[in-house]
């Protein structure tokens, strides 16, 4: 009797140890599979390749929700802000004092509104809308929406809905923004997600043996109050060893509308792409040089974080190269993580 072939997609529901359900997609040929955690802000929660006939997980402090005092890892997303906002009597009063805040603020017409280091979604519980597996993807889909408690720091009625795919091409997650057509005024925001890659990948090799590459000359020094600085000149074509402290606090673009990746090279033989966009439908939406990275890390850690961001730290207060949408707009962006082997485990 002939053997029945193996289905190459499919999504599984994985129950944690306090009891919550994690959903895992996977590519059985492809060899890659991700967890996306509806409980944690729909985040990325794991994301693991096969390599060397085991699966090798990618990211640090994968689907451990315990909590620490130090940095949480995994790949949480970011909305409606990005880094640190400081509304102008905020800001003024840090510079005059040389205080740093540890409480975030942003200006709408005469209001002064809390919003937290990256926005809120990441503390949020998300909506499973779909789940689906056939010949060609794994899909999860969750959905959030505005409430009273949204609404102290963000005073706008919409519905987010992140997708995760994984594919013959890797991972492909897309993050919607619809306003509501109730809303008075336009809706300002930024995007991004704070991926966290181990480093290095496997036992073997250092932290400083990971590189960095991406194909730019452009970057931001991150300055004293997480705010980025004058674009200057840094090659990243060729690649930073993460010994190169250059790399553990960096604004890494603006990159060119249609695309942005960096990639990092672990010496196990391992590379992995990580790429944004937006995904435009007509007119762009996101300013120009919106696009960007953040690299950053703590190497005592060993963690790299090559964060695909759109928008800026305080663009909710500055409007930089933020998104505004008009009542009943709609805008979408997307992330993609591919992972590639140039050699086998040595």
């Amino acid at each position: 009797m002939a053997t029945p072939a193996i289905k190459r997609y499919c999504v599984q529901s994985v129950v944690t140890a306090k009891n919550e359900r994690l959903l895992r997609l996977e590519d059985r040929v492809g060899g890659l599979r991700a967890c996306v955690a509806p409980f944690a802000g729909a985040e990325l929660a794991s994301l693991q390749t096969r390599f060397g006939g085991h699966w090798l997980e990618l990211l640090h402090r994968a689907e451990n929700f315990d909590p620490t005092r130090s940095w949480q890892g995994r790949a949480p997303w970011l909305w409606p802000a990005v880094g640190r906002s400081y509304s102008p009597k905020t800001l003024a009063r840090a510079l005059k004092t040389g205080v740093r805040p540890t409480v975030f603020d942003w200006k709408l017409g005469r209001r002064t509104l809390p919003m937290p280091l990256h926005g809120f979604v990441m503390e949020r519980r998300w909506r499973v809308t779909r789940i689906r597996a056939d010949d060609g993807l794994a899909t999860v889909e969750c959905e959030l929406g505005d409430n009273a408690a949204t609404r102290v720091f963000f005073p706008f009625a919409y519905l987010l809905t992140i997708t995760t795919e994984v594919g013959a091409d890797g991972l492909k997650s897309t993050f919607t923004v619809n306003a509501a057509r109730s809303n008075k005024t336009p809706m300002p925001f930024c995007v991004g997600n704070h991926i966290t890659l181990r480093a290095p990948l496997a036992r073997r090799g250092a932290f400083n043996s990971v590189r960095v590459s991406a194909p730019t000359d452009k970057v931001r020094a991150a300055l004293p109050l997480g705010l980025a600085g004058a674009i200057t000149k840094l090659d990243l074509r060729r690649g930073l060893s993460l010994g190169d402290a250059r790399t553990h606090s960096l604004f890494v673009g603006p990159f060119a509308r249609r695309r942005a990746m960096v990639t990092v090279h672990d010496p196990c033989g391992l590379r992995i792409n990580v790429a944004h966009r937006e995904i435009i439908s007509g007119a762009p939406k996101a300013p120009a040089g919106a696009l960007g990275f953040v690299f950053w890390s703590v190497p005592t850690e060993n963690f790299f974080c090559p964060e695909p961001w759109l928008g800026q730290p305080n663009d909710l207060n500055t409007r930089r190269t933020a998104v505004t949408l008009r009542a009943g707009e709609r805008f979408a962006w997307e992330m993609v993580v591919c992972v590639s082997q140039s050699a086998g485990p040595k």
